[in-house]
């Protein structure tokens, strides 16, 4: 190629680049200007930057290396014959450049770890390397080797490619191109091949070769290191194999080949095909002979005497994998488990008692959408649990909460106007203490309707607090706020407006006052309407704005309604986890954002997470979709609901990964004591961490290393049939007092059973409440007691004849019975196991689930009952099946006839015969038969017959040595 046509390939790159970018200012520059609203912008700039400088680094150097090559490619073919390449092998230089640079780009985050990494302050035991060079600098190393070999190899393939195409041609026309040629002429001719390449590209190849060799030594050497990862053997990490031959090996390997490829570079002069071929080989058979070492190694030497062998590399492994998962700071004790539960042991527990947590978070969050969605176009995405202080109660109780939002995909009519300057925001929260119903089997709220009410002093006022969300979990749109269109803040109360739902355009607000609706909310067709006061989002005060968010979102409405003014803002990235993700994707997050009502403002609570795949001998496991071998919850996230600020809290100073995402970001993070403490006390240990850490606790609580290798004390996570499906239980939040602690806190906790048993072995609890956030404990049983385990439980309930009959009849009334969680509650030296049971309405799709009972378990005792203390007091003996307490007034104690029991013992007996056989009419004759005997009792019965007996028609349930304490549904019930 002429020199003009190379300043021409070279204007072409340039050209390619500066168009993508101009292409992309629009949207960049609408992204800036987010992240500069949040007070990021340095971050923006900083990522950009890095991102900018790797894609033309690289990019680059893929360009000059392999157009390089390619002219040498063309000049050695020239030396033979008249030649003229086509220019679109150039241009796919250009194209393949381009990509890799746009490809590697995104290991910006790798180099600047690396620039930047803090010290672990730990040592591998076997190259003695310090772990941060395992977690920061292995993986640069790694990526820039990699990358120079795939370079080589693409040189490498485009000249052969060539030379095979130009040198292996039997017949050749004068001019050399492709549709000149006769192609039934052309033969490919290796010994022709062979000769053109020795005579003139032979120094080309053989430099590429010896290139490639070098990098591949290079890459051999690295790869000593990654045996710190290895999984080949019965030890994570280096093992006994990998010490004696397999490091040893590539040891070799790397300096074969090094030597190798510096022979194949000065074969260039030399042109000997033997130091080709020699280098090749030796690279080939060192290979193999390290891998057949290995196995032999490991069939004959390792595998006869395998634990004396690995013994101090399964040390290793066991250490290492509790440092990566904070395990080794797991307290460790010994539970003691009773098998009594005393009525003096419930009432010194009464922060555990009162907060049994009954409701499940899946059918209350179907009660939560049916009883206070108010509006079609309001939704309950997720219901959470937490604790707070409630100020008539003057206690600490655990609540389910969930915030109400906007239900974008149920707009009245779903106009753009509606989508993003109507329908902008949710309103306020419902919440509901977790062991509490309203007598009817519906939750007893703490906090409910629009505008948000409660009737325990922890409403939200919207003219003086700000119970809006414009951010949340599923608000998917942009909003633009401040706008000629006013907002619909909530649907008005009856006797303030008509309730109709708003479906508000232009045309309708002309009549609104702007400074009226600035000041305070206005009524108007059933609605309040709302003009946003806060500084959440960006200011869109010049048309160049305006038009940058129209190209950034696709959408010319930004531009050219007349709605949109130089006073409304946009708002973007609202939903939490797109918003997170945006200003720090290097962290991961959890699953679970919740909600806090602070001051009568509502704030979320995002834990964020630190992970690395590269920490020494510590197994991995799964988190996120991906492997990871260290982790740790090293930030909260705090977002306010109504203007999206976002501010990221350092909770692990400790933690050397994020220590060095401060170094690279120091104006992204703050410290935890920064955070506000009405905030911080809503703060709690994260599911998805305890979960990953017990279930890499289950084999590394082992700490003997023969234990751990004969795998004698494995644990396993238990199952819970939920609806009718085996399923692992999951980690809960509850509140109780642990062992050896005094006052009750907010804990998380998950039980284990042995593996392929299901007796419980213990249990793991995660600490919320400060001074003790953040500790783990775990408890164990004796390995002489034999616990029953939740699945166990399980059977005893299912064993249950009352309750199974009792679930029959339900479900042959049109109800489905939901069986919720299955928790287990330690109490002192003892576990109750405690699962509630939903009744719904069949094949209705808008059905309440209400709560209808308790099962309670404690060693071989179950009792289902009405209400949770019922159940309690069966447990303890304090109601029996033989006597019911009878009076005419309050001070007349007497005992019921024998006879009189004796009698509706048979009659109940009858009924529960016909019952079993499928007889309703029977069933329900004897039941009638029965309301009429009590009828004849004495009308002052001073004990509740609901706790204690089978069911009758009208006044409940009188209890049988036969019903174990089972209360049966009752005709009311059915019929309900």
């Amino acid at each position: 190629m002429t020199k003009r046509q190379n300043a021409a390939l070279v204007a072409a790159f340039v050209g390619l680049v500066a168009l993508y970018v101009a292409s992309n200012f629009p949207s960049l520059y609408a992204d800036y200007l987010w992240f500069a609203s949040l007070g990021y912008d340095s971050v923006f700039v900083k990522v950009i930057l890095y991102r900018s400088v790797v894609f033309v680094v690289f990019a680059l150097l893929a360009f000059v290396f392999l157009y390089t090559s390619y002219r040498v490619t063309v000049r050695n073919i020239r030396k033979s014959q008249p030649y003229q390449p086509s220019a679109w092998f150039a241009v796919g230089i250009v194209l393949g450049s381009v990509a890799l640079g746009a490809a590697y780009s995104g290991a910006w985050e790798t180099f600047l770890t690396y620039l930047n990494a803090e010290p672990f302050g730990t040592t591998d035991p076997y190259f003695g390397q310090p772990v941060s060079f395992y977690v920061f600098t292995l993986p640069a190393y790694n990526l820039v080797i990699g990358y120079l070999l795939l370079l080589t190899l693409l040189a490498l393939a485009v000249a052969v490619g060539l030379y095979a195409y130009e040198f292996g041609l039997e017949e050749y026309e004068e001019a050399l191109g492709v549709d000149e040629l006769d192609s039934t002429q052309i033969e490919f001719d290796p010994s022709k091949f062979l000769d053109r390449v020795t005579t003139y590209a032979y120094g080309h190849l053989t430099s590429l070769l010896g290139v490639f060799l070098v990098l591949l030594s290079f890459n051999f050497f690295l790869s000593r290191y990654s045996l710190m990862f290895s999984e080949s053997g019965e030890v994570t990490g280096v093992g006994a194999t990998e010490a004696a031959v397999t490091s040893p090996a590539l040891f070799v390997l790397a300096l074969v080949a090094f030597v190798g490829g510096l022979a194949c570079v000065a074969n260039f002069r030399i042109r000997d095909n033997r130091v080709v071929y020699g280098a090749l080989a030796a690279v080939l058979i060192v290979g193999v002979v390290g891998t057949a070492g290995a196995f032999l190694h490991q069939g004959y030497i390792v595998e006869p005497d395998e634990f004396n062998q690995e013994e101090e590399y399964l040390s290793n492994e066991i250490e290492f994998t509790r440092s990566a998962f904070a395990l080794d700071r797991v307290e460790e004790s010994t539970f003691d488990v009773s098998e009594e539960l005393t009525r003096e042991q419930v009432e010194d527990n009464p922060g555990t008692v009162e907060n049994v947590k009954l409701w499940d978070r899946r059918p209350l969050r179907q009660t939560y959408n049916e009883d206070q969605q108010v509006r079609t176009y309001y939704e309950f995405p997720e219901i959470r649990t937490d604790r707070y202080d409630v100020p008539t109660e003057n206690r600490t109780r655990q609540v389910m909460v969930s915030p109400r939002e906007i239900a974008e995909h149920d707009l009245p009519t779903d106009t753009w106007v509606n989508r993003h300057l109507v329908y902008t925001h949710g309103m306020g929260l419902a919440m509901s203490p977790v062991s509490e119903t309203d007598g009817q089997g519906l939750p007893r709220f703490y906090m409910e309707n629009i505008p948000p009410e409660s009737d325990v002093g922890m409403e939200m006022d919207p003219d003086e607090d700000q119970p809006r969300i414009y951010y949340g979990l599923s608000m998917e749109s942009y909003n633009i706020v401040n706008t000629e269109t006013p907002e619909l803040d909530y649907p008005a109360l009856e006797d303030e407006a008509e309730t109709e739902d708003v479906d508000l355009e232009e045309e309708d607000v002309e009549d609104v006052d702007d400074d009226e609706l600035a000041e305070e909310e206005v009524v108007q067709g059933g609605n309040v309407l709302y003009s946003y006061t806060g500084d959440g989002g960006v200011p869109l005060s010049s048309t160049f704005r305006q038009i940058a968010y129209a190209v950034r979102f696709g959408d010319h409405q930004i531009f050219f309604s007349d709605s949109v003014t130089t006073d409304s803002q946009i708002q973007m990235n609202r939903p939490l986890d797109q918003r997170v993700e945006t200003i720090a994707p290097f962290l991961e997050y959890d699953d679970k954002p919740y909600p806090v009502a602070v001051d009568g403002e509502i704030k979320w609570i995002y834990d964020a997470y630190t992970t690395a795949d590269g920490y020494p001998y510590s197994a991995r496991t799964e988190f996120k979709g991906e492997e990871i071998n260290y982790l740790r919850n090293s930030v909260k996230v705090v977002v306010d609901a109504y203007t999206g600020e976002t501010t990221f809290y350092v909770f692990e100073d400790d933690d050397p990964v994020i220590n060095t995402y401060r170094n690279i970001f120091p104006s992204l993070f703050e410290d935890a004591d920064e955070m506000p403490d009405e905030v911080r006390e809503n703060v709690r240990y994260p599911q998805d961490a305890f979960r990953t850490q017990a279930e890499v606790n289950l084999e590394y609580h082992m700490q003997d290393e023969f234990e751990f290798y004969q795998r004698e004390d494995v644990w396993e996570v238990p199952t819970e049939r939920l609806r009718g499906t085996e399923v692992e239980m999951e980690p809960y939040y509850i509140m109780m007092t642990l062992p050896g602690e005094e006052e009750p806190e907010f804990i998380q906790i998950l039980p284990f059973v042995p593996q392929d048993r299901q007796n419980m072995i213990g249990w793991m609890a995660a600490r919320s409440d400060e001074p003790h956030y953040g500790e783990i404990k775990s408890f164990q049983f004796s390995q002489q007691e034999v616990i029953r385990g939740p699945p166990q439980v399980d059977d005893l309930v299912d064993q249950d004849p009352l309750i199974s009959e009792s679930f029959t009849l339900w479900d042959d009334q049109g109800s489905d019975v939901i069986r919720g969680n299955l928790l287990v509650i330690p109490i002192d030296d003892t576990v109750m196991y405690v699962e509630p049971v939903f009744l719904e309405a069949q094949g209705i799709d808008d059905a309440i689930p209400q709560l209808q009972r308790a099962i309670v378990t404690h060693g071989d005792t179950v009792t289902m009952q009405a209400e949770f203390e019922d159940a309690l007091d069966f447990l303890f003996g304090e109601t029996t099946p033989d006597e019911v307490v009878v009076g005419d007034d309050d001070d007349a104690v007497g005992t019921l006839d024998p006879d009189d029991l004796q009698r509706l013992t048979g009659v109940y007996q009858e009924a529960e015969a016909a019952l079993e056989e499928g007889n309703l009419i029977e069933y329900a004759e004897r039941m009638e038969e029965l309301g009429d005997e009590l009828d004849e009792i004495d009308d002052a019965i001073a004990v509740d017959v609901n706790e204690t007996a089978p069911t009758s028609p009208e006044d409940g349930a009188v209890d049988t040595p036969d019903n174990q304490g089972v209360d049966a549904p009752d005709e009311d019930e059915l019929e309900g």
